[in-house]
């Protein structure tokens, strides 16, 4: 057996605590020196960071490079550790020059743009991306998200309209440390606070993607009688934050669910079925962020009427493996036994918060299955994702990862 080795993609990471945006963009530089010259590059940083002047700051120190990123919740995770903010983190991608990548952004005009309005921004935001790589015509590899919170599933059909089917996604929607005032994205078009951004990859190598809940259905379940955007009305016809503290208590016995749920519904999402493999169904879940006056939720996704929804739980144990477990089931789709180069993870602000004292575990089991190469993840307020079915779907209190491979072609 005899290995044909072509020069490869490379991989690096790089992170920084500075405060000062000059002098963490600057250790950053420095860190990636030598190691490899960006094709593209991935940045996650936290709310202490100025989107428009980091994005700034990134064109001045790699000037002509593309890159993509949002702001992450209290931290940010690299095979370097887990980085509690203040921290911003880059993952560099060096490429050969058959390969191609480009970002572009969107804003959304108001906090509550129409329908309409969501499609022409994604489909320009795609356009603009693919242009930006020289790639008018090309169907990308990989399609990398991150927007503003409130209208992902919008966004994610429009990306299907505009290509015919789902093309390989992942993604996160921008948070913060937990205000929902301070999330941002950027590129090296700029930043917003509002809107859609995409990058696009056309890689020399092969990539893996994977999308999983890490939560467990309870036996507990109802239907969605009433729904308006993202405001749960009624389950069974009955108030839905009273049929959900019932089976709060009827699971658990706890009776601790008030007005404001983000904190408290993080180990009890609601799942919803959407697909089955070899019998065994996978679900998408909804979080829950506070009540209604009239008795109803709102949730962080998209719920219609006459869906049935379960009662989902999580644990520690489930949540902490999550990660690496994914990553092994990205691993599963590499066909061709390819050596793994590195990769981005997607990891929700929420089940975060749940396992924070155990992250660096979270961080140790993640390094063993990428074999100690490079990754990056942020912590986010929504995951996208493509499922074994091969639908893109947003959801909350996922995990959703991307893996790229050297270019290693065995002759047996």
């Amino acid at each position: 057996m005899k290995d044909i080795c072509l020069k490869n993609m490379q991989l690096a990471s790089a992170f920084s605590n500075h405060t000062d945006i000059i002098s963490a963009v600057s250790s950053l530089s420095a860190q990636l020196a030598g190691k490899v010259e960006p094709s593209f590059m991935v940045c996650y940083y936290t709310e202490n960071y100025d989107a428009t002047s980091l994005a700034d700051e990134l064109k001045n120190a790699f000037p002509g490079i593309p890159f993509h990123g949002c702001s992450s919740c209290q931290g940010v995770m690299t095979d370097k550790g887990y980085h509690i903010a203040p921290a911003v983190a880059l993952l560099a991608i060096d490429d050969l020059e058959s390969s191609a990548y480009g970002a572009y952004y969107q804003t959304f005009s108001n906090n509550s743009p129409t329908a309409e309005s969501v499609t022409q921004c994604t489909v320009k935001a795609v356009e603009g991306a693919i242009d930006s790589a020289n790639r008018k015509g090309e169907l990308p590899s990989l399609l990398l998200l991150h927007a503003s919170i409130g209208n992902e599933e919008l966004i994610i059909d429009a990306i299907k309209n505009k290509f015919g089917f789902h093309i390989p996604l992942i993604g996160g929607s921008a948070a913060d440390n937990g205000n929902f005032q301070h999330s941002s994205f950027l590129t090296d078009k700029g930043a917003a606070s509002e809107g859609v951004s995409v990058s696009v990859f056309y890689p020399s190598t092969s990539i893996s993607t994977y999308f999983s809940t890490g939560y467990l259905p309870t036996e507990i379940y109802g239907v969605a009688t009433k729904v308006k955007g993202r405001t749960l009305y009624t389950i069974d016809n009955q108030p839905a934050l009273e049929v959900y503290k019932e089976w709060i208590y009827e699971h658990s016995g706890k009776r601790e669910v008030g007005h404001y749920l983000f904190n408290q519904t993080m180990a009890y999402p609601l799942g919803r079925i959407v697909g089955t493999l070899y019998e065994k169904p996978f679900y998408k879940l909804s979080h829950l962020l506070r009540s209604t006056e009239d008795g109803g939720v709102e949730v962080f996704s998209n719920i219609k009427e006459g869906e049935r929804l379960y009662l989902m739980q999580g644990s520690s144990e489930l949540l902490v493996s999550r990660a690496s477990r994914v990553v092994e089931a990205a691993k599963n789709e590499n066909i061709f036994s390819f050596p793994l180069n590195g990769g981005i993870n997607i990891f929700c602000a929420g089940s975060m918060v749940l396992v924070k004292d155990r992250m660096d575990e979270v961080c140790d089991l993640l390094r063993y299955s990428y074999r100690e190469s490079p990754f990056i993840c942020p912590f986010t307020f929504g995951e996208q994702g493509r499922f074994l079915n091969e639908e893109n779907v947003h959801g909350n209190l996922m995990a959703s990862t991307a893996l790229f491979y050297a270019n290693t072609i065995e002759n047996r």
